[in-house]
């Protein structure tokens, strides 16, 4: 999945730039994602040379990526504290762990199966 093609003194500038505002971010105690930041300062580097030089349709991706958790992770955390008021922690933790059970079996891969002489196929 690439952004955009860099030669090696873009990527220099990227990195620098990416360096900069970690350290500046770090300063301030302000938080920051070092992945967004590399990734926002190379579409930078990208835009330098022409729009069309970005992939935009990965940058969207990855702007869709960054956004969505925040409030996927707050209606489940919603939903948990609601559940714990309703239903019995014994139950509960039964439930949680039902769910990771049919997930893990989920991914488990298929039996190779049985042929007619009872070798497997």
């Amino acid at each position: 999945m690439k952004l955009t093609k860099l030669e090696t003194h873009q990527g220099f500038a990227a990195e620098m730039a990416a360096a900069t505002t970690i350290t500046a971010a770090s300063t301030f105690g302000i938080p920051r994602s070092t992945t967004h930041t590399i990734s926002t300062a190379i579409m930078g580097v990208g835009v330098v040379r022409g729009v069309r030089a970005v992939r935009w349709t990965v940058a969207r991706n990855l702007v869709i990526a960054w956004i969505l958790p925040f409030p996927i992770c707050a209606a489940i955390s919603f939903g948990a504290v609601f559940a714990t008021k309703l239903v019995p922690a014994p139950v509960l933790l039964g439930l949680v762990l039902l769910v990771f059970a049919a997930a893990f079996l989920a991914r488990r891969p298929a039996r190779p199966s049985l042929r007619a002489s009872g070798a497997r196929a």
